[in-house]
């Protein structure tokens, strides 16, 4: 009897966990195509179709906590949410448990309506330069040291509209956004950028997860393998 009890505990158990929630980061600076909130809430883009795919693998539903950049460290290693699926190691400094390169990008300086591209990014010195609050750019710091000014905006649509407006010369905004924006504001399609670093982002999952960091890995290879992850790119390319 007591061997039949504990076989019902644990099959219990099972289907408990299996109809529970992972929980995913989604960050309020980011914009389409990455993300689209209403409101506060997550309602599509890559990092959304993403997190959907990796719950219906694991049979678990999808829950999006919408955060500020600033916030992202605490609620991983609290283990307050699961993963974020927009991240590279660089950007952050506490340690978690990362998945194979998904997502590629390049972050671009991009220069007004006839505005010349610097030959090095020297020549931006006392430039005034359009980019995200709360965002950390090596690239410019390591060549300018605090010799440029920064004009936060609180996302990349924003600077992109301050640009186009002649608000300052410059901005920053990596290559996904500045595609998709470009679908809408042909003014966008011919803008000259510079390349400052391309990268590959992953998920980001935490060590107090309480789903396995093994489980949550095998789903996004077996996503990678089937051609979801290159699917859901492809829809905002």
């Amino acid at each position: 009897m007591r061997k039949v009890l504990l076989s019902l505990v644990l099959l219990c158990s099972s289907l408990l966990a299996k109809g529970s929630d992972i929980v995913f980061i989604a960050l309020r600076p980011n914009t389409m195509p990455l993300v689209e909130f209403h409101g506060e809430v997550l309602s599509g883009g890559i990092v959304k179709d993403l997190g959907d795919a990796i719950a219906r693998k694991l049979h678990r539903q999808a829950r999006f906590l919408t955060l500020p950049r600033n916030r992202v460290e605490a609620t991983l290693v609290s283990g307050e949410a699961d993963g974020i699926c927009y991240a590279t190691p660089n950007w952050y400094r506490v340690p978690l448990n990362w998945s194979q390169p998904l997502i590629p990008n390049v972050d671009l300086l991009v220069a007004g309506t006839n505005v010349p591209l610097p030959r090095s990014l020297s020549e931006l010195t006392g430039q005034s330069i359009g980019l995200v609050l709360g965002y950390h750019y090596p690239e410019l710091d390591a060549a300018l040291g605090n010799t440029y000014r920064r004009d936060d905006a609180p996302d990349m649509p924003t600077n992109l509209h301050k640009l186009v407006a002649g608000r300052f010369r410059y901005a920053v905004i990596d290559h996904l956004s500045l595609a998709y924006a470009a679908r809408s504001e042909v003014q966008l399609a011919g803008v000259a950028s510079l390349s400052l670093s391309q990268y590959t982002a992953q998920c980001a999952f935490s060590p107090k997860s309480t789903i396995p960091f093994r489980d949550m890995n095998q789903a996004i290879k077996a996503l990678v393998k089937d051609g979801t992850v290159e699917r859901i790119l492809a829809r905002y390319r």
